[in-house]
């Protein structure tokens, strides 16, 4: 549903208007942290706090920052050090835990605290820390950057292929993707005060995504508005439902192309050879893939043929199929259907369509999964109509699941 939409090819952080200036200068000041750790040990509770380093930021501006050394009572690893650039010798004079812990409290306030997969690591590192001396934690609204990135990309995947609206999501959802993403500027160490600069940056770039005007981030932003999500008080505020037929793309069936008559193998084969459509861009011509793209398109050239093709890896046998099998529609005004083993060869054989695209002659393909890959738009307009109906009582975590 957050996908329904034409996106810009600049960069978020790159492409703001004066918009999200508008936005920010009435969010409520805020402060982003981050933490390193000696992870020495197997559950987050027993990490040691090495360092704790924090902005504090009233809209888009960073006014302060926080950033201390922690002295720990472990050694640290070797991977720790190569990590974080932190060397056990220096923490021999930083301020002990309850010393640290207690300054950050004390300037963090009550303010709203986000942090970067907070709910899945800071925030319980933090909460066992101040645990284990008897300090209490801040007590303002905490917020993940991380399910922010799931209410903005519900899509994300290193193989995952351009939706109906042509849009590709990024790799991931760490912050570092999420960084590149944007076209914030990477780190080489893990830092805690650079890393909170970052998630803030970060931060403001997904709530611009999620500000948008469109249909979809309009609906989003209701949801989060009428379940009382936290993160809806950092967002446009949504009053009116908006339809769920304006939300979902409509598909139009691909143009219907008259059939070709004319599969000829040899004119198939030229472009799995050198200076073939298919090669460059780092493939070249492997022999054991022509073979097998002519016994498949023997197969295809006759009538009621079946064939049984076993190839060993490094074959390329993606391509030894698809393209006989796209060539053989074309000519005919059949369609061709390729039915994988397994979602992840589903998904190779969708970015290879994606790369055939601009090689071939102009075709269509559509992807059919089972019934568990797809949402009930009926069943999603009854829970939307239960939000709309009243207010709900529940955790927030249902309003980022809607």
């Amino acid at each position: 549903v957050g996908h329904a939409q034409a996106r810009s090819s600049q960069p978020a952080c790159c492409a703001r208007s004066g918009y999200l200036h508008r936005l920010v200068a009435r969010l409520p000041e805020y402060v982003v942290f981050d933490l390193e750790t000696n992870a020495d040990r197997p559950h987050p509770s027993e990490h040691e706090i090495i360092q704790i380093g924090a902005v504090l930021a009233s809209g888009e501006d960073v006014t302060d920052d926080f950033n201390t050394l922690v002295r720990p009572r472990r050694r640290l690893p070797q991977k720790i050090t190569e990590l974080t650039g932190i060397e056990y010798g220096q923490l021999g004079r930083a301020p002990d835990l309850e010393d640290a812990l207690g300054k950050f409290f004390r300037w963090v306030d009550d303010r709203p605290m986000v942090a970067h997969n907070g709910f899945g690591y800071d925030f319980a590192v933090l909460d066992a820390a101040a645990a284990s001396l008897d300090l209490v934690a801040p007590a303002g609204v905490r917020l993940d950057t991380l399910e922010l990135a799931h209410v903005v990309y519900p899509r994300a995947g290193e193989h995952m292929v351009r939706g109906v609206d042509g849009y590709r999501p990024p790799p991931g959802r760490s912050l570092d993707q999420l960084a590149s993403q944007f076209g914030i500027d990477s780190r080489d160490k893990h830092d805690a005060l650079n890393d909170a600069r970052m998630t803030q940056q970060v931060m403001l770039a997904l709530l611009d995504q999620l500000n948008e005007q469109t249909p979809a981030r309009r609906l989003q932003r209701w949801v989060l508005g009428r379940t009382g999500h936290p993160w809806a008080g950092f967002v446009d505020p949504q009053h009116h439902q908006v339809a769920l037929a304006d939300v979902v793309p409509e598909v139009h069936a691909p143009d219907s192309v008259g059939p070709t008559g004319s599969f000829e193998i040899d004119q198939v084969l030229e472009m799995f050879g050198s200076g073939g459509v298919l090669m460059g861009g780092g493939r070249e011509p492997r022999p054991q893939q022509a073979q097998m793209a002519r016994i498949v398109c023997e197969a295809f050239s006759t009538p009621g043929r079946q064939q049984m093709i076993e190839a060993p890896t490094g074959t390329g046998k993606t391509l030894a199929y698809l393209v006989p099998a796209i060539e053989a529609a074309r000519a005919s005004g059949r369609v061709s259907v390729i039915a994988p083993h397994s979602r992840v060869l589903q998904d190779q054989i969708l970015e290879t369509l994606e790369e055939l695209a601009s090689a071939l002659q102009p075709f269509s393909s559509v992807v059919l999964k089972g019934r568990n890959n797809y949402i009930s738009l009926k069943a999603l307009q009854g829970e939307l109509d239960w939000l709309a109906d009243g207010t709900p009582e529940g955790p927030a975590d249902d309003a980022a699941a809607v």
